[in-house]
């Protein structure tokens, strides 16, 4: 998170400055020329895209919990493109309404951490926080553990990239960039304290939120969990499905797509066609 605030604290400068959709595309074609903007602009829509898809493929594995065969390829494929087609038809209908849903389900993500944490941060032994002796005295697992870490303190990006829609964006747009980092990090290290909290065989585990509430839990916790890892994978959806067609409006609008692709609905005023 230290090495990601800069990134972030230059995110949330750029995004004082602008008051439109477009975010990294806006700040590269300003640094660097149309061309490099465009290449900016073009690799954050397919990456949003690619990304929304391979997360929405992960919903039937934890749908299976409830629905046993749900996690075969056609379940899966079904199930994920029935929450692409609802979460696109909610924006379709209005950028507030999906900004709401991302919203609500945010909330509903991060409260049962609380549960968690109510649960088993009274059980935490301070000695076993000797963060600077990594399992077997070796670091050869360190360079590993930075790259997961850093990828969920990673998503403050999303923020910039639909200014043009938020009410008082040159403030809005930094508080949110600074806020999510911080937001991310605060869960994370929660987390880690709720794990450290635990039984010691956690540290090996592939699974250990998952373990942990279970040993907490008894069997339902395995259900807590896949419900909760639901409402977290849907959740990202919904932010994905409410930013990532703004890429598309903004890179049309500067001409470098289909003018159609950067039109309004009459109606909801959404971008409709990149949406679709």
């Amino acid at each position: 998170a230290a090495g990601l605030a800069f990134v972030a604290l230059a995110f949330a400068d750029l995004g004082s400055r602008f008051e439109r959709d477009g975010g990294p595309y806006l700040y590269a074609s300003a640094a660097f020329g149309p061309r490099p903007g465009f290449a900016v602009g073009w690799i954050a829509w397919a990456t949003a895209v690619i990304s929304w898809a391979a997360v929405a493929n992960a919903i039937a594995a934890y749908f299976s919990t409830f629905v046993p065969g749900a996690a075969g390829p056609r379940g899966a494929r079904a199930i994920g493109a029935l929450v692409i087609v609802v979460l696109a038809a909610i924006n379709y209908r209005g950028v507030r309404l999906g900004a709401r849903v991302s919203t609500l389900l945010t909330i509903a993500k991060a409260a049962p951490l609380v549960l968690v944490a109510a649960a088993t941060l009274p059980r935490l032994d301070p000695a076993r926080l000797d963060i600077f002796t990594p399992p077997g005295g070796s670091w050869a697992g360190f360079p590993a553990a930075l790259r997961m870490a850093r990828l969920t303190c990673q998503g403050f990006d999303v923020a910039p990239g639909i200014a043009g829609e938020v009410r008082g964006a040159r403030r809005a747009v930094p508080a949110a960039v600074v806020g999510s980092l911080a937001f991310s990090v605060a869960v994370y290290v929660l987390i880690q304290l709720c794990v450290s909290a635990g039984p010691a065989r956690l540290a090996g585990s592939e699974r250990p939120l998952a373990d942990l509430v279970r040993a907490v839990a008894g069997p339902a916790g395995a259900t807590f969990v896949a419900v909760n890892a639901l409402i977290s994978i849907v959740g990202y959806n919904a932010g994905t499905a409410l930013s990532a067609a703004h890429y598309l409006t903004v890179l049309a609008e500067d001409g470098f797509l289909p003018r159609s692709l950067a039109t309004r609905h009459p109606r909801f005023g959404t971008p409709a066609a990149a949406i679709v």
